[in-house]
């Protein structure tokens, strides 16, 4: 009813009372009601006693069997219902899609959704219990609270998660006598049974980076956030009195006292700026609170500063002011030196690149002609053939381009050159095949039309080819007739 997530589950050896610990005999009384009937009755009186939050209250029942999610307040007459999937959404966490979800006003209206979906479950008779359930079952009631914020004035969110969950029993085949379909369900019970041992040991070990093992089984993934996540967790675990059940009433202690090991981080479920405000508010009041503690003489800190004289405060604030002072001036100095070091670098270097520049486009000393005519009295060349020296470079370069643009037109021209001496080849090989062809087409057709050529005709050909395979055939039947009369 706080905006917490909580979860409350039996585990223990099949007809130890698990199920009837969670839900009771049926129409029982307040003394004999199970832990999920007293929990609709709490609910529903949190929402009666409370006159400033508005409730919106939802419910859906679930059974695992045979590691398929059954929804159980499906109608036995739908032949088709739709198909429960385990998802996982980052705002939403892990869930199963296609569940039915009922809203409900009262505590009647919780308890008979609840009947409807119990008479919908799974049950066997075995040799240790007439009704065993044969799957597991989780029974989710879902309350999200409205209120306004008296400080504020806006209305802010709650969303809290009951999960109570009835885990079908442990059993051993040699006890139940099960066989056939019940043998089979057995066997997946304990196999998912082992898959939340294995995540419950995983838990209590508390190794940093060791996987935990929740995809294993369907219920240790709808469990996933019940065990080791944002929810508070109670188990209860039903042992069996009789002797001749120690191993399973010693292995599920052993099992207990590893869940007990399992550190949750319960939050409340809110909107992240909620839950700063809520924060915040917190803080102030602890410090209200230490502030009456100090003025009441209880604290330690602020009560000395309290039973301080005035000037012995004033004196110890001047005293840290001017020390905060004197360390921001020597910041300040170290910062300005830096600065000042900073600037020297720079001017340097853009001297040394505006010199750099003035050698590079030959006015160092502001007057190129000046130089010319300078350079032209000591060596004794005339200033014409400086101008032609300087553009020797420049005729350089075109000629290269020039050459490389023979050179390109070269490999154009060896290019083209090539595909025509291809096409020729191609063109002279078609010719050549089309000639071969009509050659043969002359030669086929004078064959068989013109027999008085000099050449037979088909049907004297044919004539001839049987001939010989007749005479063949009577070579080799008289050498058979021969070897059989030896």
């Amino acid at each position: 009813m706080e905006g917490f997530n909580a979860t409350v589950f039996a585990y223990g050896q099949t007809g130890c009372g698990k199920s009837y610990t969670m839900q009771g005999p049926a129409n029982a009384g307040p003394e004999g009601r199970g832990v999920i009937p007293n929990a609709f009755v709490h609910v529903f009186d949190a929402v009666k006693a409370s006159t400033e939050v508005q409730y919106l209250i939802h419910c859906s029942y679930l059974e695992i069997y045979n590691e398929e999610i059954r929804d159980l307040l499906v109608s036995p007459k739908d032949k088709n219902p739709p198909k429960c999937d385990v998802k996982e959404d980052p705002g939403k966490g892990v869930f199963v899609k296609n569940l039915i979800k009922k809203a409900v006003k009262s505590e009647l209206e919780l308890q008979s959704v609840f009947d409807s979906g119990v008479s919908n479950r799974t049950v066997a008779s075995t040799n240790m219990n007439d009704e065993s359930s044969r799957s597991h079952s989780i029974f989710t009631i879902v309350i999200e609270m409205s209120m306004t914020d008296k400080d504020t004035g806006k209305e802010s969110i709650k969303v809290g998660k009951l999960n109570l969950v009835d885990l079908a029993g442990s059993e051993r085949q040699k006890k139940t006598g099960a066989s056939g379909a019940v043998l089979k369900e057995g066997a997946k019970i304990n196999l998912s049974l082992s898959a939340l041992g294995n995540v419950i040991s995983a838990l209590s070990e508390a190794k940093a980076g060791k996987h935990i093992p929740y995809r294993d089984s369907k219920l240790t993934r709808l469990l996933q956030d019940s065990l080791g996540g944002n929810t508070k967790t109670l188990m209860v675990a039903a042992i069996s009195p009789a002797d001749y059940n120690w191993e399973e009433t010693s292995s599920t202690l052993r099992y207990a006292n590893r869940a007990k090991n399992i550190q949750n981080k319960p939050k409340i479920n809110e909107d992240p700026k909620d839950t700063m405000m809520r924060e915040l508010k917190e803080q102030v009041e602890n410090l209200k609170k230490l502030l009456e503690q100090a003025a009441a003489g209880g604290g330690t800190g602020a009560a000395m500063i309290a039973q301080q004289p005035p000037s012995s405060v004033s004196a110890s604030i001047d005293s840290n002011n001017s020390i905060a002072n004197e360390a921001f001036l020597r910041e300040k100095q170290e910062m300005e030196r830096a600065l000042a070091a900073e600037r020297a670098k720079h001017e340097e270097l853009m001297n040394r690149m505006l010199e750099l520049q003035m050698q590079f486009t030959g006015s160092k000393s502001g007057n190129y002609e000046n130089e010319m005519r300078a350079l032209d009295q000591n060596s004794g060349v005339s200033s014409s053939a400086i101008q032609a020296s300087a553009q020797e470079p420049q005729m350089s370069q075109e000629q290269l381009q020039q050459q490389s643009e023979a050179a390109q037109r070269l490999k154009e021209r060896r290019k083209a050159s090539k595909v025509k001496v291809r096409g020729r080849q191609m063109l002279f090989l078609i010719l050549f095949i089309f000639n071969n062809m009509l050659c043969t087409m002359y030669m086929h057709k004078a064959f068989i039309t013109n027999p008085s050529n000099g050449l037979p005709s088909t049907t004297a050909w044919c004539d001839v080819v049987c001939t010989e395979r007749n005479a063949e055939k009577a070579r080799i039947g008289a050498c058979s007739s021969r070897g059989s009369g030896r």
